[in-house]
């Protein structure tokens, strides 16, 4: 499961989390994009 595997993420790199948040927002973007 996503969900199980980004928190798996966030506790074994928690320094990561800048990049975590900047992806979810590229997919945000690119979700928009295919709205259109």
């Amino acid at each position: 499961h996503a969900g199980e595997f980004l928190r798996l993420l966030k506790q074994l790199a928690p320094d990561e989390e800048e990049f975590y948040t900047k992806g979810a927002k590229e997919v945000e973007e690119m979700i928009e994009k295919m709205k259109k």
